[in-house]
């Protein structure tokens, strides 16, 4: 039931799915072509091309959607982690007690 059509010499079956590519009508047909009247005048622009990738099933768009969302969880609980590191109060460790740096140099002893 699909109705197909014809670009060129390429026979293309009827879009279904979200995108809409446009359309693209045939260059009128012309046997000669006309001299320009001036020859450093610039050229024609070309003819637009058909879309060269068209996602009829829309897979793409979910797969994308899902890397996206992923990611910008992980940011958030990144983010988190930084904040409460942050704001949770500093832990301080145990002053070393006065005999232990008289007998031994331990770390945190001042001399």
């Amino acid at each position: 039931m699909t109705a197909s059509r014809r670009i060129g010499r390429a026979t293309v079956a009827r879009h279904i799915g979200r995108a809409r590519p446009a359309t693209i009508d045939p260059p009128p047909a012309s046997d000669t072509l006309a001299e320009p009247a001036d020859p450093t005048r610039r050229m024609p622009a070309p003819a637009p091309v058909a879309p060269v990738f068209v996602d009829d099933t829309g897979r793409r768009r979910g797969r994308i959607r899902i890397v996206v969302l992923a990611v910008a969880a992980l940011l958030a609980v990144a983010a988190a982690g930084v904040w409460l590191s942050i704001s949770v109060a500093p832990v301080h460790p145990d002053p070393v007690p006065a005999a232990t740096c008289a007998a031994v140099s331990a770390p945190g002893c001042a001399r």
